[in-house]
């Protein structure tokens, strides 16, 4: 991002992300991710997608039902540490409370924060790359005065269609919402989820309940999240790659995935190349 024009918003940008950035523990039917907070960075994805439970006023990290053995408070350590080293890069974050909120989720999530986070961005939309620089940016889904950006179909254009009957339609969904970013309205954040599962909640609940136990066993047949990654994400590298002749505005948006390859994260970062380039040095 450092060589990106300082007035380039980021609504215009192509952003590699990973979803359920946390899903490393209880098998197969829950697990979405091989590599932890700080490699992913590492690794150039810009966008986290952080869930959790507050519980004795700790938010315990979790997928669903089944609990990830970690702290928010350690993720954002990690990315504050990696933003204080990495000052021209920012770093979207969701934030979602999941099954249920209690009184304390709001106080506690702040307090994390403000611990973690000298300053974050608080405007109501995403900025431009000048104002993102070093920062890290919110996106909110959970109850309380706004800590950043609501997430809401409202101010981000979401495909997030996680329930899959069928490889096919869940990527003809993809590509379709893909090219809506690519051809549609410059302003508006674009936000697409390739992960997915054939893992009904209730089965992901049961997992997670058993999940002490390593009882993780699933058929392919029931498409766990990396059955449906291996096929998604090459159908998705197929597709970038025969995207030329881009006008230089063009944007993917924000590309959240699972287990995605450094071939695939390098391939979307690749498209910003199109924007203008800061013309002063960086130090």
């Amino acid at each position: 991002m450092s060589r990106i024009d300082d007035n380039t918003p980021l609504s215009q940008l192509s952003i590699p992300g990973i979803h359920d950035s946390m899903a490393l523990y209880c098998g197969k039917p829950a697990v979405c991710q091989k590599n932890p907070i700080i490699e992913q960075l590492r690794a150039g994805i810009r966008f986290l997608d952080i869930r959790f439970q507050c519980i004795l006023k700790q938010l315990l990290i979790v997928h669903g039902c089944t609990p990830q053995f970690d702290y928010f408070d350690s993720v954002a350590e990690d990315v504050s540490i990696f933003l204080r080293a990495q000052n021209q890069e920012t770093v979207i974050m969701r934030l979602k409370i999941e099954l249920f909120e209690n009184s304390d989720a709001y106080t506690v999530v702040m307090n994390t924060i403000k611990k973690h986070f000298v300053i974050w961005w608080k405007g109501e939309s995403l900025p431009t790359m000048s104002d993102a620089r070093g920062k890290l940016i919110i996106l909110q889904e959970f109850k309380g005065n706004r800590l950043g950006i609501t997430y809401s179909s409202d101010l981000l254009d979401i495909s997030d269609d996680y329930k899959v009957d069928n490889i096919n339609t869940m990527w003809n969904n993809i590509q379709n919402h893909l090219s809506l970013a690519i051809n549609g309205n410059m302003n508006k954040p674009f936000l697409t989820f390739t992960s997915g599962t054939g893992i009904s909640f209730i089965n992901l609940c049961v997992i997670g309940a058993s999940c002490v136990l390593h009882i993780h066993n699933v058929d392919k047949k029931t498409m766990p999240p990396n059955y449906v990654a291996e096929r998604i994400n090459k159908l998705l590298l197929d597709f970038l790659t025969t995207l030329t002749n881009l006008r230089s505005n063009a944007q993917l948006g924000i590309i959240a995935m699972d287990f995605p390859s450094a071939e695939l994260i390098r391939k979307i970062i690749s498209f910003n190349s199109l924007k203008k380039v800061r013309r002063h040095s960086i130090k």
